[in-house]
């Protein structure tokens, strides 16, 4: 089951290489289309970060000499502040930028650690005069087998952190509520989610890998999917100056 999912999510033609390598094939047609046009002002930057976080230590994987990191809330939304960021253009960019991310983790922490692809794009036309700005992020969670046991039994084997934000994340979801999130910043893991968690501008899929022959497991995750069908987030389009008015009341309250 280990393998399989690494190979849906991980290899050269998994989920992550797949999301990001679009991306940049998008846009790349994008702008040709632009330039057939005689429209020369469009241009596009892609932006990607990769990290895993075990318990609620965050490690650069796109660094052989990472950073300290932490947490942070900017107008932007929530950022790893420390983190080695790579531009790409190409599909084949992507592939290999992955790839080196991939490389640099632990397999015998695969199971204990969250890892996390965030993609900033932004687009602009200087001859039309706008900007707009997304984010795509991909979170592959710890294993989730814990859920289906006792959390202080595995907090006694596994050490207090290891799943806690996989807890955290459950119980979150379980009591959500509309506008009344709950305590969020109480895990690394959670934070990251945090607009999907609290009903913000985007659009969340949860895809869940099930084992065979563990029903109890089964059972869990199933269980910890149907809480999340009652999570609504609220995705909206607006244009670089709503976008503009919004980054700056965020910049003012915090």
């Amino acid at each position: 089951a280990d393998a399989g999912q690494a190979e849906l999510l991980d290899d050269s033609g998994g989920l992550n290489a797949r999301a990001v390598g679009q991306i940049a094939v998008e846009l790349q047609a994008r702008q040709a289309r632009h330039r057939s046009s005689g429209s020369g002002g469009y241009s596009f930057y892609i932006k990607l970060q990769a990290f895993q976080i075990l318990g609620d230590r965050i490690e650069d994987l796109l660094t052989d000499q990472p950073e300290a990191t932490r947490l942070s809330d900017t107008p932007s939304g929530v950022v790893v502040e420390g983190l080695r960021s790579v531009s790409i253009s190409l599909a084949e960019e992507a592939v290999r930028t992955l790839e080196m991310a991939r490389r640099r983790q632990d397999p015998a922490q695969r199971a204990r650690a969250a890892t996390a692809i965030v993609v900033d794009v932004t687009q602009a036309d200087y001859f039309a005069g706008w900007g707009l700005f997304g984010r795509l992020t991909i979170i592959e969670t710890p294993a989730l087998d814990c859920l289906a046991e006792d959390r202080g039994l595995v907090q006694l084997r596994e050490g207090f952190d290891t799943f806690r934000g996989v807890y955290h994340l459950r119980a979150l979801a379980h009591a959500w509520q509309p506008r009344q999130p709950g305590d969020i910043n109480g895990s690394a893991l959670t934070w990251i989610a945090r607009d999907m968690l609290c009903g913000g501008s985007l659009s969340a899929t949860v895809l869940l890998c099930l084992k065979q022959g563990q029903p109890a497991v089964s059972q869990a995750l199933l269980e910890f999917l149907d809480d999340f069908s009652k999570v609504e987030t609220n995705p909206v389009c607006c244009d670089h100056r709503v976008a503009g008015l919004m980054r700056a009341m965020r910049a003012e309250s915090l």
